[in-house]
């Protein structure tokens, strides 16, 4: 038996209530399945998998420093977080199947709850790319909403995409998911956000530029809470 876990949108709001969906495997899915010689190489192969360890510490020691970058940060800025957020520690996470790859997330800072989302993610995704995100929803993402759209029409980001899809909870950069904020006419993305319950940002960074991520996560931490900022009255 097989048991899944989901979060949901629902009209009164995030329900972070566990959703099970149950179902037994046939005898027929249990019968000996016949392997590639691929897949059997794979198998009898152990410098992957020790590699993939060494990454995995590497890529952990990597999110404590850029953690430790941005709460430096927190500890000086002036800025009207909401209440009972996290700023003092945040939390490192991983896991393997993102889209059946592996993943590596630090929150920070973060606050997850039924009636107010305000979070800035730092993923690294297997084979993709890194992604910083600010991630607004409901009661945070009614305060900040007409900030944004303002300062986001006069100065748009470069290299930046909005969140399109009907869930916050996808970091994938296919064009249903993100699209390029550049790309939005001013009218197209004011329609946007205004039919929106949640807000996304995100910036991402090559792979291949993994040593350059805790001063990337915190330019973009930096750059996403200006986007917050009243500059002059609306």
């Amino acid at each position: 038996m097989i048991i899944m876990k989901k979060t949901v949108l629902t009209k009164s709001g995030w329900n972070f209530q566990p959703l099970f969906f149950m179902f037994e495997l046939h005898k027929k899915d249990l019968m000996p399945q016949s392997f590639s010689q691929k897949e059997l190489n794979y198998l009898q192969d152990t410098d992957f998998l020790l590699t993939k360890h060494q990454i995995n510490e590497k890529l952990m020691q990597l999110l404590e420093q850029t953690r430790q970058e941005i709460k430096q940060e927190l500890a000086q800025l002036d800025f009207n977080f909401p209440a009972e957020i996290d700023i003092q520690n945040g939390k490192i996470s991983k896991g393997e199947q993102y889209r059946q790859l592996p993943y590596w997330v630090l929150d920070y800072p973060r606050k997850y709850t039924q009636n107010d989302i305000f979070a800035f993610r730092t993923m690294i995704w297997w084979g993709h790319e890194i992604s910083c995100t600010l991630i607004l929803a409901e009661e945070s993402w009614e305060k900040h909403h007409p900030i944004v759209l303002h300062n986001l029409l006069k100065q748009p980001q470069e290299d930046w995409y909005i969140g399109v899809n009907n869930t916050p909870w996808e970091y994938h950069f296919e064009e249903d998911n993100y699209q390029k904020l550049t790309d939005f006419e001013s009218v197209n993305l004011t329609a946007e956000l205004n039919k929106r319950r949640f807000f996304k940002i995100s910036h991402q960074l090559d792979l291949n530029r993994l040593t350059e991520l805790p001063s990337f996560a915190l330019n973009t931490f930096q750059k996403a809470l200006e986007i917050l900022k009243a500059v002059e009255p609306l």
